[in-house]
């Protein structure tokens, strides 16, 4: 059974056999004290809807089965002032195969100590996209290489960036012990020819050695000389795969 809705009625959290759920336009979520579960659902799309953290996290924690999962939700989507850490949301994906999410989501979950060993892994995980991906610490790029660094077995990795490095200081090395031994395919969209960037995309060719394809998809604003500097800069970046084919070519 699927739904496609634009509001709810409590009626549905009792459709035991569900198995793909969209909510959207603008509704606020709460889950009824009754609320046992959605223990069939593979597939979950929240757009622009409404909720808590705790809310969110007792909504995916009842669904063990949940494989497809979407968030897009804007700032101020997100109610009340929940404390909850990426380690509480990764806990609550163990079925996970596919995830698609923005990057300011990641702001939403603290990280305790990047250094810490995690109690849980998602092997399922094969597909990752991030939209509005920003490359600075306060844009939750540390809550980012926590979920990176549990995902053993991602395939396909893809960004959407959006803004400048601004002046915020980050160092990459502090991430050095992320490995992304599966990793096949890498894109990322909206792509500048700025310092942060550029060594974000050197990390993830030094640290994946079955990476086989890598788009760079340039905004449209960078120049052909710019695209040549890229292209060149990243041609003799170091890589773990040498059968890794970079592309720089422009975003439409």
């Amino acid at each position: 059974m699927k739904i496609v809705s634009i509001g709810y009625h409590c009626f549905f959290f009792a459709l035991r056999k569900l198995t793909n759920l969209w909510l959207t336009c603008g509704c606020i979520y709460h889950l009824p004290t009754t609320f046992n579960g959605f223990r069939s659902l593979t597939e979950l799309n929240l757009h622009h809807v409404k909720i808590s953290k705790k809310t969110l996290l007792h909504l995916l924690s009842s669904c063990p089965l949940l494989e497809d999962l979407t968030l897009y939700l804007e700032e101020d989507d997100i109610l009340g002032n929940d404390r909850s850490s990426i380690t509480d949301l990764i806990k609550c994906l163990p079925a996970i195969r596919r995830l698609v999410t923005v990057g300011w989501f990641f702001r939403c979950f603290s990280v305790h100590s990047f250094l810490q060993k995690l109690p849980i892994s998602l092997v399922g995980l094969k597909y990752l996209h991030i939209e509005d991906m920003s490359f600075l610490n306060s844009g939750g790029l540390p809550s980012f290489f926590r979920l990176i660094q549990c995902s053993p077995n991602l395939e396909e990795l893809s960004f959407l960036s959006y803004e400048t490095d601004g002046n915020e200081t980050i160092t990459l090395k502090n991430y050095s012990n992320i490995w992304l031994k599966n990793l096949k395919e890498f894109e990322i969209y909206g792509f500048f020819e700025l310092k942060l960037r550029l060594e974000f995309v050197k990390l993830i060719l030094a640290k994946s050695p079955m990476l086989k394809k890598v788009y760079i998809r340039v905004d449209e604003d960078v120049t052909d000389n710019q695209v040549s500097n890229i292209s060149r800069l990243l041609q003799h970046s170091p890589r773990a795969s040498r059968l890794a084919k970079i592309t720089v070519e422009r975003y439409r």
